[in-house]
């Protein structure tokens, strides 16, 4: 996720520097072919899911090991997006499979 609240929001662009930035250095270094993936596990499981579910065109294959799906429901996903995207909950509902 792109973090939206201080003081994390400055340095934390996650799902921009995954999705953009670090596919494009991968194809410009790499001679990789238009097959795509993501996986993740634990917190990184649930970002993997949130980018392969927000872009199913760019990505045939995603996995996560060990991670939370329903986040706006359990304990751990209310802290940690109260404190990266405040506590408006209807900007948490794209991160919440």
């Amino acid at each position: 996720m792109n973090v939206t609240q201080a003081p994390w929001n400055r340095h934390y662009q996650i799902y921009d520097y995954v999705v953009n930035e670090l596919l494009a250095l991968i194809e410009a270094v790499f001679p990789v072919s238009d097959k795509r993936s993501v996986s993740g596990h634990l917190m990184g499981g649930h970002g993997a899911l949130t980018i392969a579910m927000l872009n199913s065109e760019r990505y045939s294959l995603m996995s996560a090991f060990s991670h939370i799906s329903n986040s706006m429901n359990c304990s751990w996903g209310q802290k940690a997006f109260t404190a990266y995207l405040g506590k408006d909950k209807t900007n948490w509902l794209k991160h919440d499979l």
